[in-house]
């Protein structure tokens, strides 16, 4: 599943995603959410629904043409849809159905998202399934991964999710050992052969 509000982040998340489904032989599908709040202004001066459905079909038709271009790029032809509502909600019940969420780093409501938290921050919170945030344009296959651990069930996980997505790429396990709890176990007079213990 792949979300995008037509952004330079949210298209690149779509690339990311047909290449990943192409590598995969995965299933495709976008899906581009119209915030209904976004649309109250007009409301009061028309129609109730009159602007989420212009909204609605001008987003279902910039899909076909993303589907057009993702099906010659990357052979692979994906499901589109349109919902309304909230887009973090909206997008954790969409993904139930997914293996894997990919979706841009920032979209077009930046300054919203800097008071309250982006769609993108939400979701890592929220979302039960794996989920990649695309930071820059798609070149190529993934070449190396690296996969920051701290033997939580959250971090295996992560390293079964990065050993799928990995293919030919090479993958870099890391963790960090937090020097601050070795400072209180000097601070409480652990003698050092113990903390070496601890670290190793």
């Amino acid at each position: 599943l792949v979300a995008t509000d037509f952004s330079i982040d949210g298209n690149n998340a779509v690339r990311r995603a047909a290449l990943l489904a192409h590598e995969r032989g995965a299933r495709l599908h976008i899906l581009h959410v119209v915030k209904a709040a976004g649309c109250k202004a007009l409301r009061d001066w028309f129609s109730p629904t009159l602007d989420v459905d212009l909204r609605t079909a001008q987003a279902r038709g910039a899909l076909q043409r993303v589907a057009v271009e993702i099906t010659g790029a990357y052979d692979v032809t994906p499901a589109i849809e349109v919902l309304v509502g909230d887009p973090c909600e909206t997008l954790l019940r969409a993904s139930e159905r997914a293996d894997l969420v990919v979706l841009g780093r920032r979209g077009r409501g930046r300054i919203s998202s800097l008071l309250v938290g982006g769609t993108a921050d939400r979701l890592l919170r929220t979302c039960r399934r794996p989920v990649l945030v695309v930071r820059t344009p798609v070149e190529q296959s993934y070449r190396r991964v690296f996969v920051p651990i701290d033997f939580s069930v959250s971090s295996d996980a992560a390293i079964r999710v990065a050993a799928q997505m990995r293919r030919e790429a090479g993958m870099q396990v890391f963790h960090a050992i937090n020097s601050h709890r070795d400072a209180v176990l000097r601070d409480a007079d652990v003698p050092e052969h113990i903390i070496r213990e601890t670290r190793l």
